[in-house]
């Protein structure tokens, strides 16, 4: 790849179309497609299913904080209480997970339709080591910039930008297999779905 490439940002990833398979892959209709019109919204949201999460999460504190609270005697906390307190946490952490996990693969499925209703400038929905680049806390940067971002009605919040390769599952410049790709960088991130 040339450094005059127009579609390498300076300190950036190489972009998907500049990995081998991404032709191929292309022609099989097997990475995003951004139409040159805004899609319809099909199917539960992005946002919805962020939104869910986000319920979860929250749900799953006050239900601490409520076992805590009711099991309180005074200043101790009976064995019992802590049992059910651990068992409360248990339950919400594994829910907020499968909340995240699903918010992960609705977020997938509408960048492979071109476009998006909820966007990020840092995060990850997946376990595991995150990749070189710019991180914080092993979160990855997002660009959103090759998508349609969409409202859940459908209205165009920003069209796309036809130079950059669109957030989504690509061909992987590691070699063999498909990885997620930001808009911005490379993840390290296979759906298990793929693996």
């Amino acid at each position: 790849m040339s450094p005059l490439d127009p579609h390498r940002r300076p300190g950036a990833s190489p972009q998907p179309r500049d990995v081998p398979g991404y032709a191929e892959a292309a022609r099989a209709g097997q990475v995003p497609r951004v139409p040159p019109s805004p899609p319809r919204v099909e199917g539960p949201t992005a946002a919805g299913a962020l939104r869910r999460v986000v319920v979860v999460g929250v749900a799953s504190v006050v239900a601490v904080v409520a076992a805590v609270l009711l099991g309180a005697d005074g200043r101790r906390l009976a064995l019992t209480t802590v049992g059910v307190v651990l068992v409360v946490a248990g339950i919400g952490a594994a829910a907020t997970a499968a909340a995240v996990r699903r918010f992960g693969d609705v977020q997938l499925s509408e960048l492979a339709r071109g476009y998006t209703t909820t966007t990020y400038e840092m995060g990850r929905w997946w376990l595991g080591a995150a990749p070189g680049g710019p991180l914080t806390v092993g979160w990855v940067q997002w660009d959103w910039t090759g998508t349609w971002i969409l409202r859940p009605s459908g209205e165009v919040v920003e069209p796309p930008r036809p130079d950059r390769d669109p957030p989504g599952l690509y061909p992987s410049p590691r070699g063999g297999g498909w990885e997620v790709w930001t808009g911005h960088q490379w993840t390290g991130y296979v759906p298990r779905r793929l693996q």
